[in-house]
């Protein structure tokens, strides 16, 4: 989750799932907790080691943390599931918040360009170049 913080993203929420975490107490029983299985479309940011390129779609992500979890059930429950929620990961204290993306990404050419991507991972936006024969040297 910490690669998303401070990016503007798409993220399609498939599934919530619960998972079985680390018990409070050593010995104790494991807490439970649960993740909203999506796809993540990450339109801006610096790239990385982990973000190679944008826009960067991460499939089958596991988006946690008691906040966005909460915030993208409700959006489940709205919306049917595979509906886009574009926003902007922030942290305000120690949660995970996913909040309204900036007016203009909405508007931006290159956010459509990435969701026209996710959805069509099969169309070659660029052709490579022809080459029947070796270059002269």
């Amino acid at each position: 989750m910490d690669d998303l913080m401070g990016r503007h993203l798409f993220i399609i929420p498939k599934e919530v799932q619960t998972k079985e975490g680390k018990p409070k107490e050593q010995g104790g029983e494991p807490e439970s907790y649960d993740v909203v299985v999506s796809d993540v479309i990450i339109l801006d940011g610096r790239k990385s080691e982990k973000i190679p390129s944008l826009p960067y779609i991460q499939k089958d992500f596991w988006v946690s943390g008691s906040k966005v979890v909460a915030e993208l059930k409700a959006h489940m429950k709205k919306y049917p599931s595979g509906k886009p929620c574009l926003g902007f990961m922030e942290i305000r204290g120690r949660a995970f918040w996913f909040v309204a993306a900036d007016p203009d990404v909405a508007k931006d050419p290159k956010t459509a360009m990435a969701w026209e991507a996710y959805q069509n991972p099969q169309a070659q936006q660029f052709a490579g170049p022809e080459q029947n024969q070796d270059p002269p040297f």
